[in-house]
């Protein structure tokens, strides 16, 4: 039996054909202005066969010669990166596509499951990056005939890990050809890549489209993004496979009915029957596909004529070579099929079912048997024979047109968020957003602190789509009669979340904005810390709200923005994607379009309410996020949501201004004290006029006795003063804390004069501040009669004179003989008549006086 030729092996046939050889493989725009870079099949092999030696050489240290051994490509875009992936096969390296974005700790896992030998980067940052993941490259062999497709989910079971899928050159070969027959496209072709390199079909719109012989079509991610239309027109397209979103993305088809385009395929999601009647009335065929991974990109071939009539996610027809079994309830066995009208689990067999997941056998042996597949859709067997995929089996849903499994979500939250989250489950809503369920210590519902906290966390350990918008906890789970948990009606539970109560700031146009943002997110978009991807947002829904906000500033023409490369800057979707919060995205532009004309606005337009910023709120804003959510949960009093961000790596020392601590001591909030001593916070450190936490904490009356003992047992400096001189006693006296403050006070100073060990630093009754006062002297100015009773019980002097010469006494009387206005605001004369009195002076007051005279 003759052996199918693989990629390999018929583009390097391509490149020696005199008749092939000079025919463009690859033309890429960096920009709708000015040249593409091209290369022809011969520029294309020779570069990949010299690229693809060094890969080996580089691989080529010994080693199990069983492994599949990867060569990580990070680069998102560029002629270069197909040249990669071509020169990687030529090597006989797995194909891994490795995004930038990723946090680390997610490369780190991805590491762990394939043996990366090499890993290819666009810049310093690629390689700082690595260099954080750290680890040894592990070696790998130069005739392993694999390629590797990488899928960014997960099992449901959260142990299984993350996954990666191995398939044959025979399966790769498989679907190239069968796509190509269906597709129609042959050496004249000229096929547009719109997909991510992170997304399979990527790869394989590559290989492809080199192995009918046609010219692959590549831009810049952005353009193809935010000019897909021009770029299509540019190019000479005659093909494109992508997304219902990105193409929707469109909004002048009709500008398309005289180029040669006459094929678009989508895939990922549902296309809409109106985006489809779009495309058909300018005479461009439509086809839907389905596919999952672990059968090589897709499977199925449907195309559309009559969209009110049919339904668009009628699965169609299998590729040649693949095999649809439709398995009756409970889906386990492909071999009982289901019945017309009933339910059914897709399997798939033929050429393309890759041979399993990357370093995962007990995982393979569970979705792969006898040469098929079991994907986990769920398919309605129609009475008119078409199959329409309704759901999905387990918890794999699709965000932002990315397939996710919830359980990596849910693991993510327990590793990040256990100190306060007992449990979590994920759903994707029926609005589409990803929320987050928890059981837990925490108030019940919505809160945004802590969902913001939460979402900060798990950031940490999944990309930016896999972050839920909201955590909402729950007293417990619903569930369903047989006792499991029912996700169907989390799903179909509603969802208010805010971003907070930070004002929308920047006047009329920061409302604008905001309007923007809530048509265009579906969403309410009424607080100015309000996020943009937490929200629901992805990159073409940045795509469209910078379209409207451009229109919103320089008009509807935008001429004046000149070319579209000059107004990309300004209005850019990675613009707003970079700064996703609304007010500092409503700042951005309003800084950086000065000379567009001015938008209408009152003379305070700009200004955003921060004059009047009380220390709290200036001191949770700060510009880390990580920062702003630990002084935030501090003030709020979640002592486990501090707990955590410590542990996520928090900083609870700022080298600058007040700390953590200084703001959980000013709020009396007990337990968050507790936690930040135990995590290691200075309890002496300086914050704003030369503060420490003790001092902070009896600036408030809400402080109490065990405060003060925890700060001192965790070594707090009693005989701290601040600039203005003043000790603890002074401030617990001024404001007026409960006795027990002040007994425990004076306890420390007694405590420090009875051990023989070490003395501590004694804090004075009647130490002096910077205007000559002594404690008993702030009690009496501010009229808390009990402060100064306690202060005389323990000793204070009542004779001491401050620096306008006046006793406690003294300053008692004239308060109590001064008009209402020199008085403290509610003060009663009888206040001040009353510590007089206790301070053995005479308790006459200004109403008595007149009703003697």
């Amino acid at each position: 039996m003759t052996r199918e030729m693989t990629v390999c092996e018929r583009v390097r046939a391509r490149a020696q054909d005199p008749a092939t050889r000079q025919k463009t493989a690859v033309r890429y725009y960096d920009s709708l202005a000015g040249s593409a870079t091209t290369l022809s099949y011969d520029e294309l092999v020779r570069i990949a066969e010299r690229v693809g030696r060094i890969l080996r050489r580089s691989a080529a240290r010994g080693g199990d010669t069983k492994t599949v051994s990867c060569c990580g490509i990070m680069l998102e875009d560029g002629a270069d990166l197909f040249v990669c992936q071509l020169a990687s096969m030529f090597a006989g390296l797995a194909v891994l596509p490795l995004s930038p974005r990723d946090p680390a700790r997610r490369l780190v896992s991805i590491f762990e499951d394939a043996h990366v030998s090499v890993v290819i980067v666009r810049n310093v940052a690629g390689e700082s990056l690595l260099r954080e993941v750290g680890g040894d490259v592990k070696v790998w062999l130069a005739d392993t005939l694999l390629a590797t497709f990488r899928t960014y989910s997960s099992p449901a079971d959260p142990q299984d890990g993350r996954k990666g899928c191995v398939a044959s050159h025979a399966a790769l070969i498989a679907y190239c050809d069968s796509k190509n027959t269906a597709h129609e496209i042959d050496s004249e072709s000229v096929v547009f890549c719109a997909s991510s390199h992170m997304f399979d079909p990527h790869f394989t719109d590559f290989c492809s489209a080199l192995v009918a012989g046609a010219t692959l079509v590549s831009a810049a991610r952005e353009i193809t993004l935010a000019k897909l239309s021009g770029i299509l027109r540019l190019s000479g397209a005659t093909h494109c496979l992508t997304t219902p979103v990105l193409l929707a993305s469109i909004t002048d088809v009709e500008s398309l009915r005289a180029c040669p385009l006459r094929l678009v395929a989508l895939g990922g999601e549902t296309m809409s029957k109106s985006l489809a009647q779009s495309w058909l009335n300018v005479g461009i065929r439509v086809v839907n596909t389905y596919g999952v991974t672990e059968c090589v990109a897709y499977q199925s071939f449907k195309e559309i004529t009559d969209p009110v009539r049919e339904d668009t996610r009628a699965l169609g027809d299998p590729l040649p070579g693949n095999r649809f079994i439709f398995a009756a309830e409970p889906g386990d066995d492909p071999n009982i099929e289901a019945q017309p009208g009933r339910l059914a689990e897709l399997w798939i067999g033929g050429k393309q079912v890759c041979d399993g997941y990357l370093n995962r056998p007990e995982l393979t042996k569970a979705s792969f048997r006898n040469g098929m597949y079991r994907t986990g859709d769920i398919v309605k067997m129609c009475e008119d024979g078409n199959h329409i995929v309704v759901g999905r089996r387990d918890d794999q849903v699709k965000v932002s047109g990315q397939r996710v499994e919830l359980g990596e979500i849910e693991e993510a939250i327990r590793r990040t968020c256990g100190i306060f989250i007992d449990e979590n489950k994920c759903v994707l809503n029926k609005y589409k957003q990803l929320v987050a369920y928890c059981i837990g210590d925490c108030p019940k519902g919505v809160d945004a602190l802590i969902s913001e906290s939460c979402r900060f966390m798990v950031r940490k350990e999944v990309p930016q789509h896999m972050v839920p918008l909201a955590f909402v906890f729950v007293e417990a789970f619903p569930v369903t009669p047989t006792g499991k948990i029912s996700r169907s009606t989390l799903i179909d539970r509603t969802v208010e979340y805010h971003g907070g109560d930070c004002a929308v700031g920047f006047g009329k146009f920061g409302v604008d904005v905001a309007r923007i943002w809530s048509e265009e997110l579906g969403v309410d978009v009424s607080f100015g810390d309000c996020h943009f991807i937490a929200m629901g947002g992805d990159s073409l829904a940045a795509l469209r709200v910078v379209q409207r906000v451009k229109t919103l500033v320089i008009g509807r023409d935008g001429t004046t923005g000149g070319t579209f490369g000059e107004a990309l800057g300004v209005f850019s979707p990675a613009e707003l994607l970079q700064r996703p919060v609304l007010n500092d995205y409503a700042r951005f532009i309003r800084v950086h379009t000065a000379s567009w004309p001015k938008y209408d606005s009152d003379a305070d337009e700009d200004k955003d309410g921060d004059e009047d910023e009380d220390e709290e709120r200036r001191l949770s804003r700060g510009s880390d996020v990580g920062q702003r959510l630990l002084f935030s949960a501090t003030a709020a009093g979640y002592e486990n949501v501090v707990k955590a961000l410590v542990a996520a790596g928090v900083s609870i020392d700022p080298k600058s201004g007040s700390t953590p601590l200084h703001l959980a001591c000013s709020n009396a909030r007990l337990g968050c004290i507790r936690a930040l001593i135990e995590c290691g916070a200075s309890v002496n450190a300086f914050g704003t006029r030369r503060r420490t936490p003790l001092l902070a904490a009896v600036s408030t009356q809400a402080c109490s006795a065990p405060i003060i003992d925890v700060l001192v047992e965790g070594g707090a400096n009693v005989s701290a003063v601040d600039e203005d001189k003043q000790t603890a006693l002074h401030i617990a006296a001024r404001v007026g804390v409960s006795s027990s403050v002040i007994a425990a006070l004076l306890d420390q100073e007694s405590m420090s004069k009875t051990k023989a060990s070490k003395p501590k630093p004694r804090l004075g009754i009647n130490a002096l501040d910077g205007w000559g006062r002594t404690a008993l002297h702030w009690a009496a100015v501010n009229g808390h009669r009990n402060a100064c009773k306690d202060l005389i019980d323990r000793g204070a002097d009542i004779a001491i004179r401050d620096h306008n010469g006046e006793t406690a006494r003294e300053i008692a009387e004239r308060r109590a003989l001064c008009s209402a206005q020199e008085r403290p605001k509610g003060g009663r004369p009888s206040t001040w008549g009353d510590i007089a009195t206790l301070l053995g002076g005479s308790g006459a007051t200004k109403h008595l006086k007149a009703s003697f005279a």
